[in-house]
């Protein structure tokens, strides 16, 4: 059964940018109620936290399965984050659409408790021997591809203990 999550945006064309890329396989193994655009989730600087300085400005979601986007400057390094079960998702310009997609899920899978940063110390797990040598010499150029196939991984796994 999917898990439905409420998603909010800050604005109409983040909501377009967001749906376009659930659209290409998150919509498969969740659903999402769509508020209103700049309707908010309850939300905090990330300041307030006490968290390093490189979170100052980043605006975190606080509410349990829900999803919130914002458009946002390159914040360096800082992309999505996940407290608890609420996902935050930070969209920049140059952001692809499959890279969105990555995003969204990736976070969404931190919800889950599933370890979405382990794509690599868990290869073998994962990916079969005989393609080690392949991801190792692809990784660079086909990040998305690789993140997309460890995800799935994840979510079969999730799936597959309901």
């Amino acid at each position: 059964m999917k898990r439905s999550l409420d998603l909010y945006t800050d604005s109409p064309e983040t909501l377009a940018r967001v749906r376009t890329a659930i659209d290409m396989g998150v919509s498969r193994h969740y659903s999402f109620r769509v508020a209103p655009p700049r309707e908010t989730p309850d939300i905090r600087i990330g300041k307030s936290f006490g968290w390093p300085k490189e979170w100052d400005d980043i605006w975190v979601n606080t509410k349990d399965w829900t999803v919130y986007a914002y458009a946002a400057q390159d914040t360096s390094r800082i992309r999505g984050c996940c407290l608890n079960h609420a996902v935050t998702i930070l969209v920049l310009d140059d952001d692809t659409t499959i890279g969105l997609r990555n995003r969204i899920l990736h976070e969404i899978l931190h919800a889950e408790g599933l370890d979405a940063d382990g794509m690599e110390k868990n290869l073998t797990e994962w990916l079969p021997w005989w393609l080690e040598w392949l991801f190792w010499r692809t990784l660079d150029r086909f990040r998305n591809v690789w993140e997309w196939q460890y995800y799935r991984y994840l979510i079969r796994g999730m799936q597959a203990n309901d």
